[in-house]
């Protein structure tokens, strides 16, 4: 199942999961609805999108694997995480899920709720990683009918100082 944002493939494709939060007011009516996508990846050093450069795959197809040596394995990830780092730096680019049966994408443009992090361990050929984003609307598979109300609380304030009044609102 291939997973893109913004034009670049992330391979292999993270596991996803993808979960709904509901918007309500202080009364508990509900106004609306949050989806967070739970991203759990795994970057391998010498395979996969971004390359060792650091550079994703935009192409059809998975890119070929990289012959690496063990000295060259610690930089390439480093190489990897900077990628996805500066990648998802970027909110509201389209995040795509493709299916692999042919059936239609799932897409998006997230706000980035938690950024890459990466898992702590001996970093020598694979770095398991999490990304958390959110949206109001996911368009594809999910055929519900989204609710338009987005704001969820509105304040409107004024203050008026006795000496305003006195100059007679000459600033």
């Amino acid at each position: 199942m291939p997973v893109i944002y913004d034009s670049n493939a992330i391979i292999p494709a993270p596991f996803i999961t993808i979960s709904k939060e509901f918007v309500t007011q202080e009364d508990g009516k509900i106004i609306g609805q949050t989806y967070v996508l739970s991203v759990k990846g795994k970057i391998i050093a010498n395979m996969g999108s971004p390359g060792s450069g650091g550079v994703f795959w935009n192409q059809p197809g998975n890119p070929p694997d990289e012959v690496l040596t063990s000295d060259q394995l610690l930089a390439s990830i480093l190489r990897k995480q900077e990628a996805l780092r500066k990648l998802f730096a970027n909110e509201g680019k389209v995040f795509e899920i493709q299916p692999l049966d042919g059936s239609m994408s799932v897409k998006c443009n997230p706000r980035i709720r938690k950024p890459p992090e990466f898992e702590e361990g001996l970093w020598i050929t694979t770095v398991p990683y999490t990304i958390v984003l959110e949206c109001d609307t996911l368009n594809g598979l999910i055929s519900e009918n989204p609710t338009t109300n987005y704001v969820s609380k509105v304040s409107d304030e004024w203050n008026i100082s006795l000496e305003m009044i006195l100059r007679g609102h000459t600033a």
